[in-house]
């Protein structure tokens, strides 16, 4: 076979630039008188010690990259868009790299150098110092660190401390994307930023995290905000806004809270497990509209909002016990659309003896009312409004309830304010041109409402109270204290003044709400004999409404059948003023009705019975009728003709003996 020349010649070629370049590679050199063979590009071994500092040019900038203090070296690559990577070796706790502009050029003085990650390969770092020049891409990772300082935190940037951290500062801003996070597996003394951004970002510590400081912060699109333990004093000086599945989750305690304004929106929700053992203030707004702001157990400290508070679209504040030191809304309390505020224990503390009361009082100087304008509860220096769709609910106590403005319901069957026990010190000093102070409210009180004290009328409401109702003043709001109301006490109405018209204008007006005062009902329906009204005084009329002390309303055959209302009196034994009845003579009093067909039970109730004269009083001359102490209604007793869906005005009660209707004779 014979062999391609062309080959041949090409294995010659080879061959022969093979044996030039050995023979460029290797010679024999000379060391004391023996050959040997060494190759010309070996490096010889470097005694130089390793760089603790490097100079980076970036936007016609220099920055220097330096061990500053404490042991170890640094290397610095430029990873073109990613930005720079430092290596830290050899460092231990004591070390700190520090990251400076240097050089500075006019146009480029404020910028950052870009660093895609700061790799400290023996795990342990005293601190990382760049305030004012590290702009964070990419990760930060060691086993310990005392204090890390940046100018900011982009949307991939991660820092992973796997113990605890002293110190960290972002003088500008944390802006973590879904790739971003802060993870603190120890206790982390203090975080603060320009502003915290968590767009599906996540911070997580591990522990503790004793303080927060930011000028904002928004966790948003199930971003997540996590202290496993106890989150120490938080200082937000603007907004504080979790929405779209975002989450802020303290596992224990926060010792205390000074925001801006607040608002948790679709879903975002701020919770503490446990207490709020200090002070709560929001230096603005609370805007829930549809998320959660939960507290576990106990707000400790005073809860003060120096704005709104509105909530809306399922929105809610829940405490799990107690707001102990009460609840101020600076502006208007606005509850919306299933908004919600549910306290399951008490809100506030009673005052004690020592307080401050109001002297509201009746225009005849009897019965001052016991509201306490200082009491701990909640108090609205604006408008209350659940008007349109909103709860407050609060399962033991609410110690005050005190609004500056007016207070608004929603006019339905739904309760405005449900509260499980006792309602103490209910003022409402503000109102709406005719249309009253408390409007269209339906309030529900399981036990007693003491002290209530409304300055312009009472309009369109359902108020009920499982015991007791006492200590109560009602201004007019023109010549109406009471209109289109029912007032409701499972047991007794004691001390009670209503200072203009206690009116209803069913008559008329089939839509409106027959005013009844009643002590024996509660709102179940449910009757108790042992209802009494005592110490009420109408400052004005009673006009086609009912005071009712346990009597059973007519549900007899005359049709509508089972209407359900408080049929025409017969004759009665309370009196009036000196030139006969009310009415063309019509005495509309106790029963039994006038109506033979009213299957009424009329039980062992009283009205005024403590205004009636003394049972031993010697017997009376001819055409002297003992007289009550007190007036009962000091204008008159007024029912307008209409057939049976609307009540007769009158006092229904088994013993009316101390009701008197005008000015008593001296």
């Amino acid at each position: 076979m014979r062999r391609d020349p062309r080959h041949a010649n090409q294995t010659r070629g080879n061959s022969s630039k093979r044996r030039a370049a050995n023979a460029r590679r290797l010679h024999v050199e000379g060391l004391e008188g023996r050959a040997l063979l060494a190759a010309t590009g070996a490096t010889p071994a470097s005694t130089t010690a390793p760089p603790t500092a490097q100079t980076v040019s970036y936007h016609h900038a220099l920055y220097e990259v330096a061990i500053t203090s404490g042991p170890g070296s640094v290397s610095v690559v430029n990873q073109g868009k990613a930005g720079y990577a430092i290596t830290v070796s050899g460092s231990n706790g004591s070390t700190a790299l520090t990251v400076a502009q240097t050089v500075l050029h006019p146009r480029y003085d404020n910028s950052q150098l870009p660093i895609s990650q700061i790799n400290v390969r023996d795990g342990s770092i005293g601190s990382i110092l760049g305030s004012g020049a590290i702009n964070l891409l990419g990760q930060i990772k060691t086993n310990s660190a005392s204090t890390i300082q940046l100018a900011d935190m982009g949307s991939n940037a991660q820092i992973t401390i796997r113990q605890g951290l002293d110190d960290l500062a972002v003088s500008s801003a944390i802006n973590l994307g879904a790739k971003g996070h802060i993870v603190v597996l120890g206790n982390l003394t203090t975080l603060s930023a320009g502003s915290i951004t968590l767009n599906h970002g996540q911070i997580l510590i591990g522990n503790d995290l004793l303080n927060l400081t930011t000028g904002s912060m928004s966790v948003s699109n199930q971003g997540l905000l996590s202290v496993r333990h106890n989150l120490g004093t938080t200082n937000v000086t603007y907004d504080t806004g979790v929405s779209s599945g975002g989450l802020i989750s303290v596992g224990n305690d926060v010792t205390g809270l000074t925001l801006g304004s607040i608002t948790a929106a679709t879903g975002g929700q701020f919770v503490v497990s446990r207490d709020v053992v200090g002070e709560f203030d929001v230096n603005g707004d609370i805007n829930l509209a549809g998320g959660q702001f939960v507290v576990g157990r106990d707000i400790a400290g005073a809860f003060k909002i120096n704005g709104k508070f509105l909530g809306s679209s399922n929105g809610a504040l829940v405490v799990g016990r107690d707001i102990a030191a009460g609840m101020n809304v600076s502006g208007d309390l606005t509850l919306a659309t299933g908004a919600a505020i549910v306290v399951n224990r008490n809100v506030g503390a009673q005052a004690s003896s020592s307080s401050s009361s109001s002297s509201s009082s009746s225009s005849s100087g009897f019965l001052p009312v016991n509201v306490n304008s200082n009491a701990l509860g909640l108090s609205v220096t604006g408008n209350l409004s659940t008007a349109g769709g909103g709860t407050i609910s609060v399962g033991g106590d609410l110690n005050a309830l005190l609004v500056d403005g007016y207070m608004i319901g929603q006019n339905s069957d739904v309760i405005d304010v449900q509260v499980g026990l006792d309602l103490f010190n209910w003022g409402v000093y503000g109102g709406i041109a005719d249309q009253g102070g408390v409007i269209s409210s339906n309030v529900n009180v399981g036990k007693n409402i003491n002290g209530f004290d409304v300055a312009h009328g009472i309009f369109n409401d359902y108020i009920t109270a499982g015991v007791a109702i006492q200590n109560s003043a009602t201004g007019a709001d023109g010549i109406d204290a009471v209109f289109d109301t029912e007032i409701r006490a499972g047991i007794d109405i004691v001390n009670v003044v209503f200072g203009g018209n206690v009116e209803s204008d069913h008559v008329t007006n089939p839509n409106g709400r027959q005013t009844r005062i009643i002590a024996g009902e509660d709102r179940a329906g449910n009757f108790n004999s042992g209802g009494n009204i005592q110490g009420l005084i109408i400052e004005d009329s009673l006009i086609n409404a009912a005071v009712i002390a346990a009597v059973k309303p007519f549900t007899g055959n005359t049709p509508p059948p089972g209407s359900n209302n408080y049929a025409q009196p017969g004759g009665g034994i309370y009196r009036f003023a000196s030139g006969g009845f009310a009415n063309g003579g019509v005495p509309y009093a106790a029963p039994p009705f006038a109506d033979p067909n009213a299957s009424n039970t009329v039980l062992a109730g009283s009205i005024n019975k403590s205004f009636a004269p003394a049972l031993n009083a010697a017997a009376p001359a001819p055409g002297y009728i003992p007289l009550p102490s007190e007036t009962t209604v000091f204008g008159s007793v007024i029912s307008t003709a209409h057939t049976y869906p609307s009540d007769y005005a009158g006092f229904f009660a088994a013993d009316t003996s101390g009701v008197y209707v005008g000015t008593i004779p001296k």
